[in-house]
């Protein structure tokens, strides 16, 4: 999220709405075939140190690619983790598969048709409308820190 973001972001937040704060000071993603990496400085009263970094970088590395560490760009790591400026910066590119090596794809069925539904409030006091497939469900919209990787 860019600065620029988060301002538009405030405009439109009703006040009252539950915010979670997840503290990534490292983090590691794909983006097409490239690998990732971003370091942030260390919060105010807190010094991470760099073995403490740089163990956490290769943790995420290697579960950022199945388990395995691959032979990343060493040098690019080290600037990253020097810098801590949070820009994300590539640190590895694997390979596309090749033809003969792209799994065979099993013809998807049908989809469903959606049915809208807006029978429940969320907790913003709005209706919330949810499309789902052959199915009746109304959820309170909640925020939930589920599904975040925190990465330690």
């Amino acid at each position: 999220m860019y600065p620029e973001d988060i301002a538009k972001l405030y405009q439109v937040t009703p006040v009252g709405t539950p915010v979670y704060i997840v503290k990534q000071p490292i983090k590691v993603g794909w983006l097409d075939n490239e690998l990732y990496i971003e370091a942030h400085p260390d919060l105010e009263g807190e010094d991470m140190g760099i073995n403490r970094r740089y163990s956490i970088a290769l943790d995420l590395i290697q579960k950022a690619n199945n388990g395995e560490l691959p032979d990343f760009d060493q040098r690019a790591l080290n600037d990253v983790l020097a810098k801590l400026d949070g820009n994300p910066h590539p640190i590895y590119e694997r390979l596309p598969p090749m033809d003969g090596d792209l799994p065979e794809l099993q013809p998807e069925a049908p989809p469903l048709p959606l049915k809208t539904v807006s029978d429940h409030k969320n907790t913003a006091g709005t209706p919330s409308t949810r499309q789902t497939a052959n199915k009746t469900s109304t959820t309170t919209r909640k925020a939930s820190p589920s599904g975040y990787y925190r990465g330690d």
